[in-house]
């Protein structure tokens, strides 16, 4: 394989590197991506020949997790275009992580994340002349808001790769040799499989999205006195100072050597960073706190791609992330007997990843679409993915009034009673108080969001939604739905919004662009009409602003 890792000392020395590739592997004839980026064809299944043998260029993003999290893409690419030759630029340090999955035939470029913009590397390719298609994994999507996914869901989904890349889940290739160094690394500390948690830190960073060193230290107290197992600490230099004795710190470990350790462990504990990706690519709970609210991070997006993985962030329930709600979810998330996530979300089918709160015997669930979901601590997991049903035959004229269900259980008879019927209306509580002392089992708390994303893919569509606040704890819903052809074009429709009356010029927008109401922000708000700009035009844009101001 040939391997280019040019010092970037003059911009001149990259363009006579991407016009030697340029000669090599020409676009063939035929249909040309109409998307581009920066002036450059961007990479679509559906626009693209079978057959093709151009250039494929992936440009990374920076730092471990986008390169780890950007394997899948890698390879989904070339199983879509087996005759095409992947180019990839690569920050330097992590070009090992990339080489093991290119051929022969493709080219591996390293470029210094400290010299190098992402916008200006996209300006030079232009301005190279290269021919082929670029996936720039910095694209924007809108609909990523509603949809509830991360960076790299939505550009497979944009791209058309999903039959390629059924599932985001990254890849660290870890060498025998990176093994054995491994092995020898925990017996030198008396560590065996199984009987320690790790902990990333990264306590000597300055950054808002970090947790308090404090909070970390009381953390390694609370797991090393209430769980009985050692704690290791990895990093980098500062980043595992903490002050607590008996804990192990690795501060100088190669990324496969920390992979490796991070194998071993019986739970992985860390922030929105790099080895938190590197413990999704190992069968191991883990939990990823975001102790903070950025415009970087969406709320509730889905950041680390494992299905044994959860998160926990700072909302209105929890407006602040305690040690104690982390050892409670540490406990809750180990003693299930199953690893995945207790449940699929009953109303949209999404996995609820997010935790709001967790107690000694229960954990409190919630969904991208606001529902929630009470699930007791030791309970089988629950199928309520099972609940969706794919459609229905409305033959019946006569309209009828169904109450939401209160818990679980009474999904499916709900949605049963629904079948034939060509309008109705449904009303019930959307919110209640959530009560740790509560006796069921499992409890449901649905959203408005929820309940519309369901009967969306039951070919449902709203025609009047009137929602009323009966305390602070409690709202009630009354809607009324129809049955449609989804092809069809759809009328506005107005709802409460946020505190404001919302008018969209179709329904299909609201779950598209606004399907976040229990938890947007005013500066998210705001950025909205310019992320609908990049991901789907000025028109679209433009029509969201009139909605939004």
């Amino acid at each position: 394989m040939s391997t280019k890792e040019p010092a970037f000392e003059t911009f001149g020395k990259w363009r006579n590197s991407l016009e030697k590739v340029q000669e090599v592997k020409n676009f063939p004839p035929g249909r040309h991506p109409s998307v581009t980026y920066a002036g450059l064809p961007v990479f679509n299944v559906a626009e693209m020949e079978p057959g093709f043998h151009g250039n494929i260029i992936h440009v990374l993003e920076f730092g471990l997790g986008d390169t780890v999290n950007a394997i899948p893409i890698i390879k989904g690419t070339r199983k879509a275009f087996p005759d095409a030759c992947l180019v990839v630029y690569c920050e330097k340090r992590w070009l090992e992580i990339v080489r093991p999955y290119l051929s022969e035939k493709d080219e591996l470029i390293g470029w210094d994340v400290r010299v190098h913009a992402y916008e200006r590397i996209l300006k030079e390719l232009n301005g190279s002349g290269v021919s082929g298609v670029i996936i720039p994994y910095m694209l924007s999507f809108p609909e990523q808001l509603a949809y509830g996914e991360s960076k790299q869901e939505a550009l497979v989904r944009r791209l058309n790769l999903q039959l390629f890349v059924p599932e985001i889940r990254p890849e660290l290739p870890i060498s025998a040799q990176d093994q054995l160094r491994g092995e020898k690394i925990l017996s030198a500390e008396g560590l065996v499989k199984n009987a320690f948690v790790v902990m990333a830190p990264n306590v000597g960073r300055q950054s808002n999205k970090f947790w308090k060193k404090s909070s970390f230290e009381e953390l390694a107290r609370l797991i090393m006195g209430e769980l009985g197992v050692r704690v290791v600490l990895l990093g980098e230099g500062s980043e595992v100072d903490l002050d607590v004795p008996g804990i192990v710190r690795f501060s100088d470990l190669t990324v496969f050597e920390a992979g490796w350790v991070i194998s071993q462990s019986s739970f992985f504990v860390g922030l929105d960073s790099g080895l938190s990706h590197v413990s999704a690519v190992f069968n191991i709970p883990s939990l990823t706190l975001y102790p903070y609210v950025s415009q970087d991070v969406l709320p509730f997006e889905v950041r680390v791609h494992s299905p044994f993985s959860s998160a926990i962030r700072t909302t209105s329930q929890c407006p602040e992330i305690l040690p104690i709600d982390v050892l409670n979810c540490i406990r809750a998330l180990k003693e299930r007997g199953s690893l995945r996530p207790p449940t699929f979300c009953p109303a949209c089918g999404r996995g609820m990843w997010y935790i709001d709160k967790a107690s000694s015997y229960k954990v409190f669930r919630r969904c991208v679409c606001g529902t929630r979901i009470t699930v007791s601590v030791g309970q089988h997991q629950t199928l309520s993915n099972e609940v969706r049903l794919s459609s229905f035959q409305a033959n019946e004229m006569r309209e009828d009034t169904f109450s939401l269900p209160e818990n679980l259980p009474e999904m499916r008879p709900f949605l049963d009673g629904l079948k034939g019927k060509d309008h109705f209306t449904i009303s019930g509580f959307l919110t209640q108080r959530m009560d740790f002392a509560q006796n069921k089992s499992e409890s449901i708390h649905f959203s408005l969001d929820g309940i519309l994303f369901c009967l969306k893919t039951l070919g449902y569509v709203p025609q009047k939604i009137i929602k009323s606040q009966l305390n602070d704890q409690k709202e009630s819903l009354t809607a009324k739905f129809i049955a449609v052809d989804c092809s069809q074009d759809f009328q506005k429709i107005s709802l409460e919004w946020g505190g404001r009356k919302l008018v969209v010029p179709d329904w299909r927008w609201y779950l598209q662009y606004f399907s976040w109401e229990s938890w947007a922000n005013e500066q998210l708000l705001e950025q909205l009409p310019k992320k609908v700009a990049e991901g789907d035009g000025f028109r679209a844009a433009s029509e969201v602003a009139k909605a939004v101001f």
